[in-house]
């Protein structure tokens, strides 16, 4: 991993109770964004103006954003990009 950390593939339903919701942003509770988590780590992942969900993981905890714009609060904040969402998940990052 280009983190240094080992990649967790999940076998069970976790992981594909996480990518199912993952690919359903209207049915998120808080549309455009969506809190995860993977181990110790609080992130979020966004979905654009279509729809489209991003495969990138933003590192922030998502009650901690102010209402408002959320571009502008993410801009500089770490990030983990993947290819698909897919990739992500096996990583570990699962819906919070």
């Amino acid at each position: 991993m280009a983190d240094g950390k080992a990649c967790c593939v999940d076998t069970g339903t976790g992981g594909q109770e996480s990518l199912e919701m993952l690919r359903s942003p209207e049915r998120w509770p808080r549309r455009t964004v969506l809190p995860l988590v993977r181990n110790d780590d609080a992130g979020c992942v966004v979905c654009d103006s279509v729809g489209q969900v991003l495969p990138i993981v933003f590192d922030v905890n998502l009650f901690c954003l102010k209402a408002g714009a959320l571009w502008p609060q993410l801009k500089d904040r770490n990030m983990h990009t993947y290819a698909t969402l897919e990739a992500m998940v096996a990583d570990g990052w699962r819906v919070d």
